[in-house]
């Protein structure tokens, strides 16, 4: 017998798409499989996949801990004092899971509400209790708020998740909700607002409380065992060159946003680095502006660029500018960069293109001139 419907079939998922076994699972701890310790276990031992590590263990010790209240419940109520047999323990799992509804009823009759979902993940050893016994010995199961934010971070929409993060932050911050939106800002290359959100985890009541009790001596020794040796001048340019290109492919794929942050990361890599890869990468960050209509921010990029260095921008960059300077109603300029990049490329198609751009700018200058 399953330990739940369809345990076979997840736990053989788990292993190539521990995503979908979470996204599935969360759904049913919430309705059939509430005090079910082994759909607990398996999420937090999907989450791990996922990389969650600290929420996968958090979940498993969840599952340990209903399974246990099991246990002892039977233990408790039963009329002889014979050890729990642990081969029961399937049958006893399926009973904890066909309540009727009958057996949910409060003291004065009422049937008892739905408990809005708590954060799992995040709370202290004293608040991971899976269960609260009330009147009539009613459980009231808490469930987890923050499994929306953690699974689209499995499914790498990071944008979403800051948003989710964000929300859940402003009606109650936990240092696990900061650093769930420091890991989001880092995928997408914010390096200096995630280093901001992990200052804030490190200020929250409960990690001032877990810091006062970490031994401090300890803690020196083993960092200092696990001290990584200082980055070769190549591995960080190597880095650099990695962030560049993801930020290059995710801009031809229109995901201008992810990609102003992998271009900013190229830059904060090593601030000695390449000065050509730098530039490269200053002038994918205009390029990224302007696809996402931050046009002055573009201009002054390009403009910047270009007094630094005019060679480095090439016939794409000035057409890019021109085009910025168009959307802001700087027609003089935005002809003149134009024709700049007309005389730079000589291909037909792309000299067709600045030509019947030009005529249009043209058309718009004498317009607001009227």
């Amino acid at each position: 017998m399953e330990f739940f419907e369809g345990h076979t079939e997840l736990e053989n998922l788990l292993e190539d798409e521990p995503a979908r076994v979470v996204n599935e699972l969360r759904d049913r701890v919430q309705k059939d499989l509430a005090s079910n310790g082994h759909a607990w276990m398996m999420i937090g031992r999907g989450l791990t996949k996922l990389g969650f590590s600290v929420q996968g263990q958090e979940s498993i010790s969840y599952g340990e801990s209903l399974l246990d209240n099991i246990r002892s419940t039977i233990t408790e109520g039963s009329s002889d004092t014979q050890e729990y047999d642990l081969d029961n323990e399937q049958e006893l799992l399926k009973e904890s899971t066909d309540h009727t509804e009958e057996e949910f009823e409060t003291a004065d009759g009422i049937q008892a509400q739905e408990i809005p979902e708590e954060d799992f993940l995040d709370h202290t050893e004293e608040d991971l209790q899976p269960e609260k016994m009330v009147q009539n010995n009613v459980i009231k199961q808490e469930y987890s708020l923050d499994s929306e934010a953690i699974m689209l971070m499995s499914r790498g929409d990071y944008d979403g998740a800051i948003e989710a993060w964000t929300r859940l932050i402003k009606n109650g911050e936990t240092a696990g909700r900061w650093n769930g939106l420091a890991e989001s800002l880092e995928a997408l290359g914010y390096s200096n607002r995630a280093n901001k959100a992990r200052l804030r985890a490190s200020s929250t009541p409960e990690a001032i409380e877990a810091a006062s009790k970490v031994n401090l001596e300890a803690l020196a020794k083993s960092v200092e065992a696990r001290q990584p040796k200082e980055p070769t001048r190549t591995e960080t340019v190597n880095e650099g060159i990695e962030w560049y290109n993801k930020g290059l492919i995710l801009l031809h794929d229109s995901k201008p946003l992810e990609a102003l942050g992998c271009f900013e990361k190229t830059l904060y890599t090593r601030s000695d680095g390449p000065e050509d890869l730098r530039m490269r990468a200053k002038i994918g960050m205009a390029d990224a502006y302007s696809a996402l209509n931050r046009y002055e921010e573009a201009i002054s990029a390009y403009v910047q660029i270009y007094e630094a260095k005019p060679q480095a921008l090439g016939y794409a960059a000035i057409y890019n500018m021109g085009n910025a300077y168009i959307h802001v109603g700087r027609f003089d300029d935005a002809i003149s960069c134009l024709k700049q990049s007309s005389e730079m490329n000589q291909d037909r198609t792309h000299k067709k293109t600045v030509k019947a751009l030009i005529k249009q700018v043209k058309a718009l200058k004498k317009a607001a001139s009227r």
